[in-house]
């Protein structure tokens, strides 16, 4: 392959500058060329021991024995100035073009000196591209764009707005300043490193570096800077130094006591009845004036207001000026800085607060009463409002108060020392004069006055009266109106409380008025009251204004039935605080676990709900929201499950089988009682024999009774007995029998009356039997008493005199409880 490179033996490079073109290179051509690949590829050579580096570089391409390259003054050139090049195209024919940072120059900047030189003049503002610190010229060849060669443009600036002080730190307060400090700005277009120097030109010393450094300050104690007259005027300049240029600063004169940033003032302030005095120590010796400034700052109505004052002093003058007009009770921060003539100015002075005192005219005094009327009394409790809150000083307050009738300059007034906000006096029911006085400091401060009028609840004050008065809610408060009294007023007061102790009042000319300021959720007293001159008329209220309202109350699940396939839920609302707002409607949500959630709405007047279509043996939830205008309230979720059956269909179930248990018991009694043949109670029966005639005998067959009778009765008597005989009644009738039978077996028994005479109770006596102490039925008749004995032989002969004596047993039996024996 053949070579075109033609070496060309002006073409000298450095190696220091060769890492600046690189870096052009990198931003222009995104390429990176190493310093000897440079030399041997480009034709460029180091520059010779012998001459000065040129900092130029050149890339030659195309044929042929001849000199091409790019040629300038100087690559650093301070901001502000034009910059002139030279393009050397004798390797080339025709004209050449120049581009500046790759983009192709106005043609008419350049002008051809000869065949072989063409100069360009790049003016300041093309030079000045922030976005290009270092400006990339480079030469062309016009037939072919061939680059002959290029350089690159570095701008610099100097050093501008030198200034310095003589000044202390912020905790020195008096003495002269210890510090001597220069500042100056400086724009840097490349990230180089500067060396700056601050030179005394025209000091005390002559010629000498004060301070040095890297940033755009320095600072030495003035103990080590003897050069600086603080008599005479000094001239003083900043140098900045780079690797390749070096520029300085115009220079700067001043007097020490231009320089003199004295320390911040010692500041004393004091308030006074309309006005704050604020002093501060005086200026140092400098034979010149000075000027100071106050700020002051305070927050009213959550607003900060602050003001600076200005004031000039003469070197013999002491710091003073007053903050007049001030307002009352308010915190106010002040502070000064100071300076000498044409001297920077000092630190502020920390700040000092202090609270203004009470001005008179800015008492607004407003008195109003609550009348409530006594046995023979009046209670009046008098308030009032209008003087600043939280103001040094002392405020006392003293109400008196004399009847209407005797109001005279010398009248004998009753007086009342009060508190700070209210005063109750109590008076006779008729009219009096009240006045409130207010002392500040032991000053008078303020004074008012009213007319208490004596109501005694005649028909006349009801037309004295406001009527009327409702209440709404809009999105802006409590609004209150009211229909005005028949008479013309000049005015009204509506005053409002919450806690019967702290009352909130304003006055108003038309028949409706905005409460702001309520406590939230309170129920509110609100009273009228009309004002006919300096009188007031008797006052209207109304209770329990509510000034917004709550959620409603807690809904709580009261009761909860469950059935197979349905529900039965009843629920209450319980609210502590008397502004709950009315309910809306009520919501029950059910569902299952996994179901989707159901809803039903109820009618605010009803608290019950019957929950339908459920499935049985299934669990769900339920829960309860109460809806109102102010929002929700929801009950706790309550979890049942349904029945498997019906609960109903149990319990007819279990009626229907229990009454036909009772009725199958019953039916089986009535079968066992039919089988049974009826037996009377021994010890409600009589027993007697039936009549005989001659012609017939009769035998009733009678088995012996064995169960002992539980009549208390121990005895029987027959009524042949009660006849003839006192005797004791005879205890064995078996004797009695058997001797009967012996003497006639066909004896004729008398009949014996169902019923014993009452007064033969105590005689009767029981027939014994076999085994018993008594025999339940009476004697069947003897004339004597057998003798008593236990044979078996007597027993059979009883046994067949009642299978032979006819007799009968009584349904009409004895029912007495107890017999006298």
């Amino acid at each position: 392959m053949e070579d075109h490179r033609v070496p060309c033996l002006d073409c000298h490079i450095t190696k220091k500058y060769w890492t600046e073109i690189n870096k052009t290179m990198q931003t222009v051509f995104n390429i990176i060329i190493p310093f000897n690949f440079g030399i041997m590829y480009l034709g460029l050579k180091p520059p010779a021991k012998d001459t000065k580096e040129d900092y130029s570089w050149n890339i030659l391409l195309g044929r042929g024995q001849s000199d091409c390259g790019v040629y300038t003054t100087d690559q650093h050139i301070e901001q502000g100035s034009d910059a002139e090049i030279t393009c050397q195209s004798a390797c080339v024919s025709g004209t050449v073009f120049w581009t500046l940072n790759d983009k192709r120059v106005n043609q008419s900047l350049s002008r051809r000196i000869n065949s072989t030189h063409t100069v360009i003049l790049l003016p300041h503002s093309a030079l000045q591209d922030p976005s290009h610190p270092i400006a990339v010229v480079q030469c062309h060849s016009e037939d072919n764009h061939q680059i002959l060669g290029g350089t690159t443009i570095g701008i610099y600036t100097k050093p501008h707005n030198l200034s310095c002080i003589f000044h202390s730190n912020r905790e020195m307060k008096v003495g002269l300043p210890k510090l001597f400090t220069c500042s100056w700005e400086h724009q840097i277009y490349t990230p180089v490193k500067i060396d700056y120097s601050v030179i005394c030109v025209h000091c005390a010393t002559g010629l000498k570096e004060i301070c040095s450094s890297n940033v755009r300050n320095c600072t030495r104690n003035t103990l080590d800077v003897p050069q600086i007259s603080f008599v005479e005027n000094n001239t003083i300049y900043v140098k900045a130094k780079a690797e390749a240029w070096e520029a300085q600063s115009s220079v700067y004169t001043f007097t020490a006591s231009q320089i003199f940033k004295i320390p911040p003032r010692e500041v004393n302030v004091t308030a006074h009845l309309d006005h704050i005095l604020v002093d501060w120590n005086s200026l140092p010796k400098q034979g010149v004036n000075g000027m100071c400034q106050v700020k002051y700052k305070y927050t009213k109505n959550k607003e900060i207001i602050k003001d600076v004052l200005n004031t000039t002093l003469t070197p013999d003058d002491k710091g003073r000026l007053t903050i007049a007009e001030v307002e009352s009770c308010r915190t106010y921060s002040v502070c000064v800085r100071c300076a000498l003539a044409r001297a920077p100015w000092s630190y502020w002075s920390p700040e000092r607060p202090i609270q203004t005192q009470l001005q008179k005219n800015d008492v607004k005094l407003d008195v109003w009463r609550k009348v409530s009327k006594l046995h023979k009394e009046v209670k009046v409790h008098i308030m009032w409002k209008g003087i600043p809150s939280n103001c040094p000083g002392t405020l006392s307050f003293s109400v008196s108060h004399v009847p209407h009738n005797k109001f005279t300059s010398r009248a004998n007034y009753t007086t009342t020392s009060c508190a700070n906000s209210s005063c109750d006096i109590t008076v006779k029911q008729e009219a009096h004069t009240v006045n409130l006085t207010v002392l500040y400091n032991g000053d008078f401060l303020a004074a008012n006055s009213f007319y208490l009028t004596a109501f005694v609840g005649n028909e006349s004050e009801k037309l004295l009266r406001v009527n009327n008065i409702e209440t709404k809610h809009d999105e802006n408060g409590l609004v209150v109106d009211w229909t005005a009294p028949s008479p013309p007023v000049s005015g009204y007061v509506i005053d409002w409380t919450h806690s019967e102790n702290d009352f909130e009042w304003k006055r108003t000319n038309i028949t409706h008025s905005r409460l702001h300021g309520l406590v939230d959720k309170a129920s509110y007293n609100i009273t009228v009251t009309p004002l006919f001159g300096n009188k007031a008329g008797p006052s209207t209220q109304i209770s329990g204004v509510c000034s917004s309202f709550a959620e409603p109350g807690n809904v709580t699940i009261v009761n909860l039935e469950t059935y197979d396939k349905s529900a039965h839920l009843s629920w209450s609302v319980k609210s502590e605080e008397k502004c709950s707002d009315a309910v809306v409607n009520y919501s029950v949500f059910y569902g299952t676990v996994n179901g989707p959630e159901l809803n039903v709405t109820i009618k605010n007047t009803e608290q019950k709900v019957s929950l339908m279509n459920l499935n049985p043996d299934t669990q769900y939830s339920v829960h309860v929201v109460a809806t109102a205008r102010s929002g929700n309230s929801k009950s706790i979720e309550r979890l049942f499950k349904t029945k498997m059956f019906d609960p109903q269909l149990i319990t007819v179930f279990t009626i229907t089988g229990g009454i036909v248990l009772v009725l199958l018991i019953g039916l089986f009694r009535v079968a066992q009682k039919l089988n049974e043949k009826p037996v009377p109670d021994p010890g409600l029966s009589s027993l007697a024999l039936w009549p005989q005639n001659t012609q017939q005998k009769t035998i009733f067959p009678i088995e012996p009774f064995i169960t002992p009778s539980e009549s208390p009765c121990e005895r029987v008597c027959t009524e042949e007995m009660q006849q003839t005989s006192t005797t004791t009644c005879h205890k064995s009738p078996v004797e009695q029998i058997d001797r009967t039978t012996k003497s006639s077996e066909n004896y004729e028994r008398p009949f014996l009356s169902s019923r014993t005479p009452r007064q033969c109770r105590d005689s009767v006596s029981l027939l014994t039997g076999e085994n018993s102490h008594v025999n339940p039925y009476r004697s069947q008749g003897a004339d004597e008493s057998p003798a008593p004995h236990s044979s078996k032989k007597a027993k059979r002969a009883a046994m067949r005199m009642q299978e032979r004596i006819p007799s009968y047993v009584s349904l009409d039996m004895f029912d007495w409880d107890q017999c006298n024996i």
